[in-house]
């Protein structure tokens, strides 16, 4: 998956690869505004699609069942306080779940999480 970013007052196009560091590209632009020429951006070396979706099955599968359902309710964009209430559980045990799930599925917020999972799920 690739962003285009295109910056019109300079004409130049450019991809951002999922994966790319903010501060390698970061750099990269500084040194094209100082007025060097040649600038890539390439994509790093696990582009593949089909490796990177199984991967993550093989991540939800590490889910307890509970778990499971509080991921569900948060791809949907229940708040944590509303999966609380929709499971019957407290609060800080579905803070607990959440966190679990973050850690197993290495993805470090909510929207990191549903731009990564929704396509799975469904």
């Amino acid at each position: 998956m690739n962003r285009h970013c295109w910056l019109i007052r300079e004409n130049i196009h450019i991809n951002i690869w999922k994966g790319e560091e903010v501060i390698k590209l970061y750099a990269k632009l500084k040194q094209m505004l100082k007025g060097e020429n040649k600038i890539t951006l390439s994509p790093p070396n696990d582009m593949g699609n089909e490796t990177e979706t199984s991967s993550r099955q093989n991540r939800l599968t590490l889910l307890t069942p509970r778990e499971y359902d509080v991921y569900l309710l948060l791809l949907e964009g229940f708040t944590l306080k509303e999966c609380a209430q929709q499971l019957a559980i407290k609060y800080s045990t579905a803070n607990t779940h959440m966190t679990s799930i973050y850690r197993k599925l290495e993805v470090n917020s909510r929207a990191e999480l549903i731009i990564n999972y929704r396509s799975i799920s469904k």
